[in-house]
């Protein structure tokens, strides 16, 4: 019953780590491995878990109910302290220090002590979130006996803690709707439209997640044509494949554009940037050079599916 929403809790300190609320929230679980929960004890001061995996969050600490601008209250910053400056780079001791960032300040240390404040503060609210979901995972098989678990919403795309699932409770499978924040309600309307309004009986399956517009060649060749841009056409596929893979071999980042592109906020292969990952630097590469982004952000590993736990 709104507004008691796991989602609630995490844009709340999502915004008070100085990130943009249903953007940033991704932002708050790639800078939870830099801190350590050392404010969970507050943390389960705004939230409490039930045995039977409900929840409560205490609405002195959040505002969401009666304002658009603010989603805590000032018991929040009681507890917590002063919000992040958004102005401010983020970095610790760590994360390392981009070159995009300019000249490294003479505060460096006070900055870091500074962000690592807030860094500590996003794994807290990241282990708790973890526990949260993992009590409602957990009651839900007790009352189920089910082995098979769908999950959709926002709060699903968080990866870490579908990776608990799978290791701590007894659900041996999980599925999430690529899109499955709010905008994946399309979707969802849809498919409701398709089975409970029309009533009708075939089931529809998900089998893929690349549901967005696709070029044609032509249309590929006046866009490089209009931008004067250097362009080889290359037929044959496996040459195509051969020379991808040269360009990485050899520290180059990739970008990778095919048929039509993915429904959901993840890239999945068909508009991505690839760099090989063995090469330590390719990560400073492509958060400095090509995304300009925070350096603690995260990326996606993807292997054949026969070599996965040769990896993992």
């Amino acid at each position: 019953h709104y507004p008691q929403s796991i989602g609630l809790l995490y844009s709340a300190f999502t915004a008070f780590l100085g990130f943009e609320v249903n953007e940033g929230e991704y932002k708050v679980m790639g800078m939870a491995p830099y801190g350590s929960p050392r404010c969970v004890d507050k943390v389960l001061q705004v939230v409490q878990q039930n045995d039977d995996g409900s929840y409560w969050l205490d609405p002195q600490y959040f505002s969401v109910q009666y304002s658009t601008k603010h989603s805590y209250t000032r018991k929040f910053t009681e507890l917590f302290g002063d919000p992040r400056d958004p102005e401010l780079p983020f970095f610790t001791q760590t994360s390392g220090f981009p070159s995009y960032y300019g000249t490294r300040p003479r505060n460096f240390d006070e900055l870091c002590r500074y962000n690592q404040h807030y860094a500590d503060i996003a794994a807290s609210i990241q282990a708790v979130v973890e526990e949260l979901i993992l009590g409602l995972a957990r009651e839900l098989h007790r009352q189920t006996g089910l082995t098979r678990l769908c999950m959709a919403g926002g709060v699903a795309l968080n990866s870490v803690a579908n990776a608990r699932i799978l290791r701590e409770t007894p659900f041996e499978e999980l599925y999430i709707q690529p899109s499955a924040g709010d905008g994946g309600g399309a979707l969802g309307a849809a498919l409701f439209a398709w089975h409970c309004a029309l009533g009708n009986r075939r089931r529809i399956v998900m089998e893929h997640a690349y549901w967005g517009k696709s070029y044609s060649p032509d249309e590929i060749r006046t866009a490089i044509n209009s931008e004067g841009m250097k362009a080889q056409f290359v037929e044959d596929e496996s040459k195509l494949v051969d020379m991808t893979v040269d360009r990485l071999l050899s520290g180059q980042a990739v970008g990778w554009f095919q048929d039509r592109f993915e429904w959901g906020p993840r890239a999945l292969g068909n508009r991505s940037i690839l760099a090989d990952p063995r090469r330590a630097e390719m990560k400073d590469v492509v958060n400095n050079k090509i995304k300009f982004r925070e350096p603690f952000r995260p990326f996606a590993p993807a292997v054949l599916a026969d070599a996965s736990e040769q990896y993992f």
